[in-house]
C-alpha cells in the first residue's frame, strides 16, 4: 500500500464475502485486515449465485438456493445456505463489516480524501485543469423518448 500511496495511488477493494471456505473468524480476520493495510475504500458484496453461472448450477445441486426472486440478487443480501453459518449470520457479518471499516472516517469523507490527493497532485506537477461545469447536470445513459411509435429508449 505505501508502494502506490508514494505514487499517488488510491487503492479500493472488493470484498466478496461468504465462499465455502469462509467462516466467521476468517471474515473477522479478514476485516482487521483491511484496516491493518489502510486500504483506502473497500466495497463489501456478497457472493450472490447469478443464474447461467457456475456458482448457481453448483448451489442449485447442493439445493443451498433460498430465493429466486431476482429482485434480491443485489450482492448485498444473501440468497443461498453458506457453507459455515445461517444466511443470516453471513448478511449481518457484511452489514458489521461496512460499519467497521467506515467507524473511524465515512465512506464520502474517504472518497473526498482520495479526490483532494489527485488534485494536490495534480497542481503540483502542472497538469490540473479545470473542469468545464456546464455538463455537470446534464443526463448521460439511457432515457426514454415519447415518438409517434411509442415509447422508446434511445441513448444520450
Amino acid at each position: 500500500m505505501k508502494r502506490y500511496r508514494d505514487f499517488g495511488i488510491g487503492v479500493e477493494g472488493t470484498i466478496l464475502l461468504g465462499l465455502d471456505d469462509h467462516t466467521e473468524d476468517y471474515i473477522r480476520r479478514l476485516i482487521d485486515f483491511l484496516l491493518e493495510i489502510e486500504l483506502d475504500l473497500a466495497e463489501f458484496t456478497v457472493l450472490t449465485p447469478f443464474p447461467h453461472t457456475r456458482a448457481f448450477a453448483e448451489l442449485q445441486a447442493e439445493g443451498r438456493i433460498l430465493s429466486y426472486n431476482w429482485n434480491d440478487y443485489t450482492c448485498d443480501k444473501v440468497v443461498f445456505q453458506p457453507k459455515h453459518m445461517s444466511p443470516e449470520r453471513l448478511q449481518e457479518l457484511c452489514d458489521e463489516a461496512w460499519k467497521i471499516f467506515y467507524r473511524e472516517k465515512p465512506q464520502a469523507y474517504r472518497m473526498f480524501e482520495l479526490f483532494k490527493r489527485v488534485i494536490y497532485k495534480e497542481i503540483a506537477d502542472g497538469s490540473f485543469k479545470r473542469q468545464r461545469r456546464a455538463q455537470a447536470n446534464r443526463k448521460f445513459g439511457r432515457t426514454r423518448h415519447k415518438s409517434s411509435f411509442g415509447e422508446r429508449p434511445s441513448v444520450c
